[in-house]
């Protein structure tokens, strides 16, 4: 199931409401009283009511798989073993959100148990996103990178170099320019400790760029002059979280590729996180890659249709759009689930359930790249040569350019 969902209430207050028991808003219906309703009301709401709400979402996450499609998916990894697999977007660096040393591992260690060469870590994510700061966080998670064997990668080449020594590498991500604080030319520093990919917004305008989830502005002179300072420090502009009209003011203005590195089909799924179809087409202009994310609130809403069925039925749309060497993986799991949603359930502001936020979702973890490319051979007829660009090829094109 790609969602959860409860037998519609009959009594529904038209509106906002704080005191009944359901509420009704663009015909959103959310719950004051029912945690484990769909979507939940955290305004107002005591530790333990936060706590038993984020026990019932975490418990919620992982997708389970039959022995036939794990057979299958067997038969897809060995098929397809020499391959470079890369994911675009893991949010697990030591300090972000709640994330401790304990996460990280788990986070590494379940990618590489899936065959993957490197990943895309999350050193930021958006204004109030943890306890350290994000230098703190580059030193803890580069430290425990070298306790555990992995690589800080500095370029594509590291990334093959690792393929062929059976290694695996990290380099991270910032979801959000915030962290800049209006200087972007604070990228450079950010370059010399392993930033790779810098995010324009977070859902929600900023200095630099439109948000998703407002959808009513594009770059300002900001974001403009973010993308001329990754370009000088080789980091790659990338347009996830941002509106669309970000997007393809980006992909129009860089003289690189760009990406999406954690991005759904607006046509498929119609919310303002995802991305448009002219959004995409831009990227693909510009040679840039969009990838498709694990989050089943961003896939279908469906809650009938599976989730692993919504997710390459999504990359096959985007292969339609932007050509097949134009899509990538990435999941978005969370590997510290239960304590993030502790952390963020508060954080209405930023995730009202109005919108949809905080409803029970599954995630594709890891080990379901491979379920994926059995759905891409067996219902959609992708070729070797697309499977292989899907799995990471289409992201060294692009890392090669940027890099």
């Amino acid at each position: 199931m790609a969602s959860f969902a409860n037998t519609q209430p009959q009594d529904i207050h038209k509106g906002y409401s704080d005191s009944a028991d359901y509420y009704e808003v663009d015909g959103v219906v959310v719950s004051n009283t029912d945690y484990e309703f769909k979507l939940w009301n955290p305004r107002g709401k005591s530790k333990e009511q936060m706590m038993q709400r984020a026990r019932f979402l975490a418990d919620a996450q992982n997708i389970p798989t039959t022995p036939e499609q794990n057979a299958r998916a067997d038969k897809a990894r060995a098929k397809y073993s020499d391959a470079i697999l890369i994911n675009s977007t893991i949010p697990t660096s030591v300090g972000l959100v709640t994330a401790e040393e304990k996460h990280m591992i788990a986070a590494i260690e379940r990618n590489r148990a899936a065959g993957f060469t490197a990943s895309a870590s999350t050193i930021y994510g958006h204004p109030n996103d943890g306890y350290y700061t994000v230098y703190g966080r580059y030193a803890r998670t580069n430290q425990l990178a070298r306790q555990q064997g992995v690589a800080i990668v500095k370029d594509a080449d590291d990334i093959r170099d690792l393929k062929e020594s059976g290694g695996y590498g990290l380099f991270y991500m910032a979801q959000d320019g915030a962290f800049l604080d209006k200087t972007p030319e604070l990228l450079g520093t950010h370059a010399s400790q392993g930033l790779k990919t810098v995010n324009f917004a977070y859902n929600k305008n900023n200095d630099y760029a439109g948000g998703g989830t407002e959808q009513n502005m594009g770059l300002t002179p900001l974001g403009y002059k973010l993308i001329d300072e990754a370009h000088k420090f080789h980091i790659i502009p990338d347009c996830s979280h941002g509106s669309n009209q970000t997007c393809i003011e980006a992909a129009n203005y860089s003289e690189r590729p760009i990406i999406a590195s954690h991005s759904n089909s607006q046509e498929l799924m119609p919310i303002g996180r995802n991305i448009s179809d002219d959004a995409m087409r831009a990227i693909a202009k510009g040679e840039g890659a969009v990838c498709t994310v694990g989050l089943s609130f961003t896939l279908t809403a469906d809650v009938d249709e599976p989730m692993l069925d919504a997710f390459a039925r999504h990359v096959n749309h985007t292969g339609d759009v932007m050509g097949r060497d134009g899509t990538c993986f990435s999941t978005d799991y969370i590997h510290n689930i239960y304590e993030y949603y502790q952390f963020n359930l508060p954080n209405y502001e930023m995730y009202p359930p109005e919108l949809g936020f905080g409803a029970p979702t599954q995630n594709i973890a890891a080990e379901n790249i491979w379920h994926v490319v059995a759905l891409l051979e067996d219902d959609y007829n992708w070729s070797e040569a697309e499977i292989r660009g899907f799995l990471g090829g289409n992201l060294m094109r692009v890392y090669d350019a940027n890099w």
